[in-house]
């Protein structure tokens, strides 16, 4: 199974950590400026046309069939699918969870995780990886209307959560805190959320095979050359990583909506404690309002103080 690679040392760490906003070095000069201003929305406007498709599980059942041809997952017996787990995620980035129904065990097949980010941008909060799993038990209709988080209201998230939470094997969302961030970089937070959603899933005796990874760039795999790492090392087991997996393949846009869903959540409970920079909304994003507050409040513990915090001078990234 091919397996593709990115920087994921203190370089590729460092190179993730900076700026929740990017900003124009063009500022309006040149001729070139207006065609790729035009060009650049030209080509968002063709995603987002392109990304309303509903996904497949095309690629999930060609990975699986490949595990299985190659006899390369690991066995083990788990808790049948048609055991249903009630989530509840907390303020603090835990989660309280109770099996509905009794457990049994069985021998089972390769197992696939869909894996996707979310709360990567926020400048406050934590960054968050959800990790759906599919074996061949999983049912090929999934439910309708599952897609790309990105691509739905918090609405119609919400309303999706249940049914999404309830079709895969399993699923859990990981979380690494703001200081994680500051202390790891993003690369490392991210290795950090995703060794607590795998902590998690073994808890419950699921452990994957293979992973779907949304995106181009594998933070998953540990460079075997690397002078330092940055963060857990994960599992080495195969990694494909492919552009908007999250809207093309099922069990991406599964973990995207349950980890997007729950990551909310949090960030709703946080504002409760740390009222006024109006987190119920903007979610930890760097909003105008989220920047008038930081400019008026200060930094809160929950902030990203490495950081570009906007209305927050460099010498005043200090948590309170």
């Amino acid at each position: 199974m091919a397996v593709s690679n990115g920087p994921t040392g203190r370089r590729g760490a460092n190179s993730q950590r900076g700026h929740a906003t990017r900003r124009s070095s063009n500022n309006g000069r040149g001729a070139t400026t207006p065609r790729k201003s035009a060009s650049r929305h030209g080509t968002q406007k063709h995603r987002k046309s392109a990304n309303r498709h509903d996904p497949t599980r095309t690629l999930e059942k060609e990975m699986l069939a490949e595990l299985a041809a190659t006899g390369t997952h690991t066995a083990a017996t788990v808790n049948p699918p048609s055991v249903q787990t009630r989530v509840r995620a907390n303020s603090d980035g835990t989660q309280t969870q109770a099996n509905t129904n009794p457990a049994g065990s069985k021998a089972r097949g390769p197992i696939l995780a869909g894996v996707d980010e979310v709360g990567r941008g926020a400048i406050a909060g934590p960054v968050c990886v959800g990790i759906a799993l599919v074996d061949e038990t999983v049912p090929d209709t999934f439910p309708p209307g599952l897609r790309d988080s990105k691509m739905l209201s918090e609405k119609a998230r919400e309303g999706l959560y249940s049914a999404v939470r309830a079709w895969p094997l399993a699923v859990e969302v990981g979380y690494a805190s703001a200081a994680t961030v500051d202390s790891l970089g993003i690369i490392g937070a991210l290795r950090a959320a995703a060794a607590d959603a795998l902590a998690k899933l073994a808890a419950r005796g699921y452990t994957p095979d293979a992973v779907l990874l949304d995106g181009t760039h594998n933070w998953w795999t540990t460079e075997p050359d690397a002078l330092l790492e940055i963060g857990p090392i994960l599992p080495a087991i195969p990694v494909r990583t492919v552009r908007k997996a999250d809207a093309d393949c099922a069990v991406v846009a599964a973990a995207s909506i349950v980890a997007k869903v729950e990551r909310d959540h949090v960030m709703v409970a946080l504002a409760e404690q740390y009222p006024g920079y109006d987190w119920a909304s903007n979610k930890g994003y760097g909003s105008a309002g989220h920047g008038a507050a930081l400019s008026s409040l200060g930094v809160s513990p929950q902030h990203r103080v490495s950081w570009h915090l906007p209305g927050v001078r460099r010498n005043q990234h200090e948590r309170n």
